[in-house]
């Protein structure tokens, strides 16, 4: 999350679902500041937050939805995320 500023919307470019050695995740390349590209995977609990039918449409540019990272909870330290439009 270095690349990623804080409170920022970040356009998704695309979307997949992987697996990965923790399992099934989805994949959200992004745009971050300063045109860097971070691929971003994302947590098993945010897993249902984009559809396939979703990730289609960001894919074939009908959507467009924006990653938006908010830090890090103080107390046990997962990373706070929010998807938009």
């Amino acid at each position: 999350m270095r690349y990623i500023e804080t409170y920022k919307k970040n356009p998704i470019d695309r979307a997949k679902r992987i697996t990965s050695k923790f399992g099934p995740t989805d994949l959200l390349p992004i745009s971050a500041p300063q045109s860097t590209k971070v691929e971003t995977f994302l947590p098993k609990r945010y897993s249902a937050v984009v559809s396939d039918d979703e990730m289609e449409k960001i894919n074939n540019k009908i959507l467009s939805l924006n990653f938006i990272y908010m830090g890090k909870r103080e107390t046990s330290q997962p990373y706070l995320l929010q998807i938009q439009m």
